[in-house]
C-alpha cells in the first residue's frame, strides 16, 4: 500500500519502516520517502491521507524527525473512538 503524504497540494508516496510504541496508547510512526523529491523544514506539519471505507480522511500533524534524517516520523495518540487513528495504526510495515 502506498500512503500519500501532502505536501502543499502535491502528493508524496512513503512507505512504513517501523512503528515504535513510545507510552501508553502513543506510538511513532517511521516512513521512507523519496529524499530528492522532498526536502522539508524542521516541525512542518503535513496531511496524512487515509483511504479506507468510503472516505478519504486525512489529519494535518508535524514532522517529529529533522530534515537531516533519512525518514519522515510523526508521532500520535491511538484513541479507539478514532476510526482514522485505528486505520493508521492497521498498516504494517512495507505498506
Amino acid at each position: 500500500m502506498d500512503w500519500m503524504i501532502e505536501r502543499g497540494f502535491k502528493p508524496i508516496k512513503a512507505t512504513l519502516r517501523k512503528v515504535v510504541p513510545e507510552a501508553s496508547g502513543v506510538k511513532s510512526f517511521y516512513f521512507d520517502y523519496d529524499k530528492e523529491y522532498l526536502q522539508y523544514r524542521a516541525s512542518q506539519v503535513f496531511h496524512l491521507h487515509a483511504n479506507f471505507s468510503t472516505e478519504d480522511m486525512y489529519r494535518a500533524f508535524s514532522i517529529g524527525s529533522s530534515p537531516t534524517e533519512d525518514f519522515l516520523l510523526f508521532t500520535m495518540k491511538i484513541r479507539p473512538e478514532s476510526s482514522y487513528k485505528q486505520f493508521f495504526d492497521s498498516i504494517k510495515q512495507g505498506e
